[in-house]
């Protein structure tokens, strides 16, 4: 590691810090997405999980939307 490297981690204006997590729960909120498709489709998805999807769903959009989402 160089020695003038902040040892705290990577130093993010927020505008960049925002538009990272925004990929990012647009991207888990389509894996989500993906997951229910392939179990409508026939392959097996514990009712767990596909309850969990449909709940986690929602929410991520009402997340996605604070981040500038939609």
């Amino acid at each position: 590691m160089n020695e003038t490297m902040d040892k705290t981690g990577v130093l993010l204006d927020w505008d960049t810090a925002d538009r990272i997590t925004l990929c990012t729960l647009t991207e888990y909120r389509k894996r989500l997405k993906e997951e229910l498709d392939a179990y409508d489709n026939g392959e097996y998805l514990h009712k767990d999980d596909v309850d969990g999807n449909h709940r986690r769903i929602v929410y991520l959009n009402l997340i996605i939307k604070d981040f500038g989402g939609e």
